[in-house]
């Protein structure tokens, strides 16, 4: 199998999830990956969620798309009180599996210089081994799974959970579900300044899903792949030595936010082709064969 072209569907948060998915359709995908502010504004919280759901999945399953990735309800699990944003992550676990999503991403949580106290670091993994474990739980209940994604962190000072290989692969590891794996985000490991073919191969069969996106080394834009800085021959290069097949998920509000409504269908024709460009074995190839 090969990977597939796959849009995260806050590309069109002006527009109602099935619509949304309907406009990525025509434009070529066959894949969405469900936005989280979709989830916020039209599930969260509705007393009529379930015939919502209900809607977003026939409408999906009309323009012959897979709601394959959703990303979870964002937060951090270690800050002080965050008992209920737990439980809404938890929400959006059951909320995927309703949706027939495969994966569902969610972020590590850290204090930005935990690595500076061992102290901290211990009580750190503990946290996230203890919070993790339940949604591993929820997600076997439900007939989901949870991917772990990589977050930004480099600084002197020894940084934050969950920005290394290691991180990802202890964690993964002491979970012990096969229902848990691991989301690469390409835009969060160039702000990391990891190199990103080594790291990939490290993750090797527990990858399960990306978050594609490109920036100039400063800040996350979240643009379209070779806009920025990442090297997307070697991002590519490993993925096909790994024999990743899961979804080429676009996750970039960069693009959204700097294109007007009218032109979104074109732009996202764009992302697709870009897509097709990139996968093909030929886009590495080439470029090794150019030195």
């Amino acid at each position: 199998m090969a990977m597939i072209p796959c849009l995260w569907t806050d590309m069109l948060t002006e527009a109602e999830p099935d619509e949304a998915i309907r406009l990525i359709g025509e434009a070529g995908f066959r894949q969405v990956e469900f936005g989280l502010t979709h989830e916020k504004l039209y599930l969260e919280g509705k007393e009529d969620e379930g015939s919502r759901i209900e809607r977003i999945r026939r409408a999906a399953e009309r323009a012959g798309v897979e709601i394959v990735q959703m990303h979870g309800h964002m937060f951090n699990l270690c800050d002080d009180n965050a008992d209920e944003d737990i439980a809404r992550a938890h929400r959006s676990i059951r909320r995927a599996a309703q949706l027939g999503v495969r994966w569902v991403v969610l972020h590590p949580g850290s204090h930005q210089d935990a690595g500076a106290d061992p102290e901290v670091m211990e009580w750190t993994r503990r946290r996230n081994l203890e919070v993790f474990s339940a949604f591993a739980r929820t997600a076997e209940e439900w007939g989901t799974g949870i991917a772990v994604e990589n977050m930004i962190g480099r600084n002197r000072h020894g940084g934050r959970f969950g920005v290394t290989t290691g991180d990802l692969l202890w964690l993964v590891a002491s979970v012990a579900s096969d229902r848990v794996g691991i989301c690469w985000d390409t835009g969060h490991a160039l702000l990391s300044g990891i190199p990103q073919g080594p790291a990939i191969r490290a993750v090797g069969p527990r990858l399960v899903a990306l978050h594609v996106a490109d920036n100039d080394g400063h800040m996350d834009r979240h643009w379209a792949p070779h806009r920025g800085k990442v090297n997307w021959v070697e991002v590519m290069g490993a993925l096909h030595a790994i024999g990743y097949d899961g979804p080429f998920n676009l996750e970039v509000p960069g693009e959204a936010m700097a294109t007007p409504g009218a032109a979104k269908p074109e732009q996202m024709r764009y992302l697709y082709r870009l897509c097709e460009v990139l996968l093909d074995p030929a886009y590495v190839e080439q470029a090794v064969a150019q030195g």
